[in-house]
Parts: structure tokens; sequence; C-alpha cells
């Protein structure tokens, strides 16, 4: 769906066109029939309008049975499952329960932590009755926490043994405090001795924002204190933990630490199996001392593993008790062998410091979703042999439902392929927002009946059809991608599947934006003014100076690194010093001992030599680098000798260069 929350409306059936009292016939000539504007409607979408946005499937292992094996599925009591090869639903394999002594007795799985609260979910699961004729099942959803077992029945219907039928309901995630156990769905309703088969299940998140980043934060029960001083808290050494309502920095409680004896003594917070080996983890806690005076506060880590004990501090900070300091670090865990324990304190220089801790939080590395912008391309809505989003074009009596041989979910198409031309028979989708000159790839899951057959994609819009290569498919599933440039602000993809005289079977279709590269962002904390030389009029450039070459250093609006201006400096034919050509900043202040790093980005026509270098009573001088073809960084470190100085671009040693200069930082380390 479109990711903008507008939604786009158009005539879907484009072959059939009634154009008053005349009609459209398509006959040896190829045709991507193209929508015209007056047939689309672009609107904000309103609060009560169900877009079709925002729900994804949840990867459960072996939710469809495919691997032949039973695990992760267990039985709900006695139940017994085995693996089912001749009565399934889709695929190869379903499983069968029989052993059952009660009503509650069934298949189950684990959601696992993949449950987000607040987060509506609907499930879906084919039943089949094998030794009744009928029966009654349910769906059910068993959470455990604070405040003991909860049973959630979201579903029920009557099964048969004579057709699959769909089980299907929606919940709810609301545990009441902390998760004790993970919580698991499970099909019951059926009397005791009642046996039945299951296949295919699908949990649906309708609450998913696709394209958004995955939230990669460690899970950690009680990291603020707001369930007490109570495990996975605990202390090292003589260190006491005393829960504090009073001085908090997040929620209503934080916790005192006070009876230490030495630095190491200290809160700790147990992480044994949290990390993964060589990824890379945001830690934070804030920190506040009870005593006024400063102390040096750490934050460390213990690893236990074949090694030994191993400490590490990942931060450390000077804090008082005017206000909450807090400690960060960015950590990449490593480990040699099996950990036996992994735990994360605060400790300090002094040792009988008290202080008190408050909100621990642990985040991955952030993960973007790619985003699918194609509604329904799993095909799973529709009725019939109809599909949601999705129109037949040429050749609709060749395109049904599949609810066998499937490669997601319940639902697939069926395509029967003609041998003549490949727009004979054509799967087309709804128009969908593009950005004209930005890359998509499109994909689809496709098999075959038989070995051979052609098929390729293509695209519909106002500005002209684009096409893709041809594809030759096998007997097996495969992924079928294509790399495009968007030609229009609106955009049908199509599938051509009329060339070969074959029976495909097609899921699982995508359209993902290619991602843009991130604009580039001077640091916040760079000195200079006008780094990115944005302000100025024609060829001045604010708070820069161009000092021995005025008129050879002019404003540049194509050759840029980021934004929309950089600097162009050609050097004259008898150029052979550094000094003949420079660019200057206003005078800037220093600490002095401070080390500072300056930085600019600099193409050029020629190999060509520049250096960084200051302008003050003594000045100094950085090394020479080599300017190419290419956008590259020349960085040079120094430590501040006056308080007041202007830092100066040398680029006047290689004559008849033409240099692209942009994105200059002065940042102190």
């Amino acid at each position: 769906m479109i990711s903008t929350n507008y939604k786009i409306g158009l005539l879907s059936s484009l072959i059939a066109l009634s154009i008053t009292g005349c009609s459209l016939e398509l006959e040896d000539e190829e045709i991507n029939v193209t929508p015209r504007y007056a047939d689309v409607v672009i609107a904000p979408v309103s609060d009560d309008v169900d877009t079709g946005a925002g729900s994804d499937k949840l990867s459960l292992d072996n939710a469809d049975l495919e691997t032949g094996s039973t695990d992760p599925w267990f039985g709900n009591g006695p139940a017994v499952l085995t693996i089912e090869q001749t009565e399934v639903k889709a695929g190869s394999f379903s499983l069968k329960v029989t052993d059952r002594t009660d009503g509650w007795n069934g298949a189950a799985i684990s959601f696992g932590d993949k449950l987000i609260v607040g987060h509506t979910y609907t499930v879906s699961v084919w039943v089949k009755m094998a030794n009744v004729d009928s029966s009654n099942v349910s769906l059910t959803v068993k959470v455990a926490d604070d405040d003991g077992d909860h049973y959630n029945g979201i579903g029920s219907t009557i099964a048969t043994n004579t057709d699959w039928v769909e089980l299907t309901g929606e919940y709810t995630h609301a545990p009441i405090g902390t998760e004790t156990a993970e919580p698991y769905i499970y099909i019951e309703g059926a009397d005791a001795g009642v046996e039945y088969y299951v296949d295919s299940l699908v949990v649906i998140d309708n609450d998913f924002e696709p394209g958004g980043a995955v939230d990669t934060s460690v899970a950690l029960d009680n990291s603020g204190f707001e369930s007490g001083v109570q495990a996975p808290w605990t202390t090292q050494g003589d260190a006491m933990l005393t829960l504090e309502p009073t001085e908090v920095k997040e929620g209503s409680f934080s916790a005192l630490i006070t009876g230490r004896s030495s630095g190491w003594h200290a809160p700790i917070y147990t992480i044994t199996d949290k990390l993964v080996v060589g990824d890379t983890y945001y830690f934070s806690i804030w920190v506040k001392l009870v005593e006024e005076t400063a102390e040096n506060m750490k934050l460390s880590l213990k690893v236990v593993d074949d090694s030994g004990d191993n400490y590490i501090t990942i931060a450390n900070a000077s804090v008082d008790n005017t206000a909450w300091v807090e400690l960060t670090a960015e950590y990449v865990h490593a480990s040699d062998g099996p950990e036996t324990q992994v735990i994360v304190y605060v400790e300090s220089d002094s040792p009988t410091a008290s202080y008190y801790i408050d909100s621990l939080k642990i985040d991955g590395e952030a993960v973007v979703v790619p985003t699918n912008i194609l509604p329904n391309g799993d095909f799973e809505l529709g009725a019939g042999d109809s599909f949601e989003n999705w129109g037949a074009w040429n050749g609709s009596v060749n395109v049904t439902a599949e609810t066998t041989d499937v490669h997601g979910g319940n639902r697939g198409v069926k395509v029967v392929g003609t041998g003549t031309n490949p727009w004979d028979v054509q799967l087309g989708s709804d128009a969908v927002e593009t950005v004209v000159g930005n890359e998509y790839v499109l994909s689809m899951w496709i098999k075959g009946e038989e070995d051979g057959g052609v098929v390729r994609f293509s695209t519909s819009s106002e500005a002209g059809a684009l096409y893709g290569a041809d594809e030759t498919i096998g007997t097996s599933w495969q992924q079928v991608t294509w790399t495009f440039a968007a030609n229009d602000v609106a955009t049908q993809v199509v599938l051509d599947l009329g060339a070969s005289a074959v029976t495909y079977l097609i899921d699982d279709v995508e359209l993902i934006p290619v991602a843009a590269e991130p604009a580039y962002m001077l640091s916040a904390d760079t000195v200079l003014l006008n780094g990115d030389l944005e302000l100025g009029t024609d060829n001045d450039f604010d708070n820069w100076g161009k000092w021995n070459n005025g008129d050879g250093i002019v404003q540049e609006l194509t050759e840029v690194h980021s934004g929309a201006r950089s600097a162009k400096v050609t050097n004259g034919s008898d150029f052979n010093a550094e000094y003949q050509s420079q660019l200057v900043s206003d005078e800037t202040t220093l600490v002095v001992g401070t080390t500072y790093s300056a930085s600019v980005w600099i193409k050029g026509t020629v190999d060509g030599e520049v250096r960084f270098s200051t302008n003050e009573t003594t000045p100094q001088y950085g090394a020479t680098a080599m300017v190419t073809a290419d956008w590259s960084q020349v960085v040079w470190e120094f430590t501040a000798t006056e308080e007041v100085t202007r830092l100066v671009f040398d680029l006047g040693k290689t004559p008849d260069a033409v240099y692209y200069v942009d994105d200059f930082e002065l940042v102190a380390k």
C-alpha cells in the first residue's frame, strides 16, 4: 500500500474498456493499456478507510509444516502430534492431532517474543476432521503474566471430514505487567478422542508499519525499577540496593546504592544470553550522586566465557548531585566460547560513593524493513478467482486462484499461458505512487508445471510502458527480479505471462523502493560557520574568504558533495605554491590545548596537492593530501595553540588544477 498514506483508485479493468458504444479489441499488437489521469483519484485517506496497509506476516518457524517435522509445534496437554502427507491443505505436509483426553488438548505453537504489546493480529489456520464427521474447533491464545494465566478465545467454527475449513480470529496482545512465559496459540474445542488435521497457520500483524525501523531494543525486565528492586537486579560486593521514589529520572522509581567499600561494589543487571557475538549495541543508564563532590562513574560489563572472567568498561563520565547524567556507550559484543555469565553494572573510582541509577536501556543497531508498496502482493485477499488490487488483463479466464501449491500463506495465482504473445495473458496491479527517476525492485515467486516457460515484467503508466527482460521458468519455486527507474508518479506493475503454453503458479509479488543514499549532514559539533558553503550570493561564500585567487574561486551548482552549492577552484598555469589559492574561514574561537579535527570533501579534474593550515600568530601546517577524480575527504588533526584562529585550505600548489570543494568541518576531539 502507498506508504504516504494516500490511496490511488482507478479503473482496474483496463482491457474491457467501455467507450460509449465502442469496444476495443487487442489483436496482434502489443499494448499496455495506460490509465488516463481522469481515471485517477488521489485523496487523503480518512481514519475510517481501510487501505489494507500495515499488515505483515509474523515469522513463525514451520507454521506451514513444510519442514516435514512437528517442531516447534507441541501438544497442549497429552495430545500427540504427527506429520501427515496425505491429508494436506497446501504444500506437502500437515499435522495430525491424536490422543486427546479433554477438549482443551490440541496442537499448539509458541509466539516466542514476536508479539508487540498493543498490536492486533489476525490468525488463520486450516482444520479438517479425521475420525468424526464434524466438530466444533476453537482458537485460543494463552498468555502468562504478572496477573496469572489468561486464556483468550479468539475464534471458532465447525470443521468437517469432507473439506478443509479455515479457522480465524483476531487477538490484541495486552499482557498485564511482565510476561512470565512465552505466549502461545492452540486449537481446541473438539470432544475428547476427536482427531483432526491442521495446516497452513498464518499470523498477520494488523498494526505493522511497512518500511519503518524495526525495534531492536534488547528486552529488559524491570530495567527502570518500576517493579521494585528485584531480579534481574542484584548487587555485588557490599553494595545495597534500595527503592527510591523521590530522586527519579523516568517513571515513578529509581534505585539508591549505598554501603559500598570498594569501587567495584555495585548494582548489577544480568543480561546472559541477550547479546549476540559480533553485533553492535548501544547502552544507556542514568546516574546521579548523593554527595556533592563529583565522581568518575563507569558503566562496565563482566563476561564469563571459556577464557575466564573478562571486565570491560564501556563508558565513564563525571557525575555530581546537581543533575542526572547519562552514561552511554557503543559496544560490539565479543566472547571466547560459550558464555556462562554476562552482567552490566555501574561502578565508580571512589570506593564509598553513594548514587542513584535509573532507566537501563540496551538497543541494537537500527534495522529498516524493506517496504513492499504493492497492496495484496501475496494474493491472500479476494474471493473465488478474483484478487483485490489486481486485475487479469487479456485472457482473464486463464487466471484463477491456487490454494494448494502456494509459496506462502493460503492463496496464490494459477495462470495458463497461451503460447502466443507476452501480453495475451497479463496480471496487472492497481497503480501505486512512485517517484520519477527513483529505482524500484520488482520481484515474484513463480514455478511452472513444465520447464522452459518464458515470462517478463513490465509497467503501465501515463508516461509509457517499461519492459523487463525475458525470464525462463523452471518447475521449482524461484524468485524473479527486475530493477527499473520509475517514469511516472503513478505506476502499475504487469506480469506478462502469455508467451509460452505453460501453466504457472505465482505468489508473493513485491515492489521495493531502492533506498537512496542518506543526505550528508555536517556534524552538529563543528565550530565553523557555513561549512557546507550553502550561504552566499553568486560567487561569494558567507563566513569564508577567497585569498590570492579571488576570480578563480566561484560557486558550483552541479558538482556538489551535498546540498545545492560547492566551491569550484581553478588554478592558473603559473601556480606552484600552496598560498596562491586559498579558502579561509572567519576567525574561530578554540580551546588552547584541545585537539581538533579539520576536514573537507574535495574532487579534482587532475591529480593535485592540497593541505590545511591555520592563520594565526604562529601558523600550523598539515600534511600534503592528493586529490583524485572522485569525492574524498581530507582530514587533519592539530592541537590548538592560540585561542583565535582561521582555518585555511591551501589549494595553489598544482598548476592548472580544477577542484570542487564542499562540506568543511572543524570539531573538537
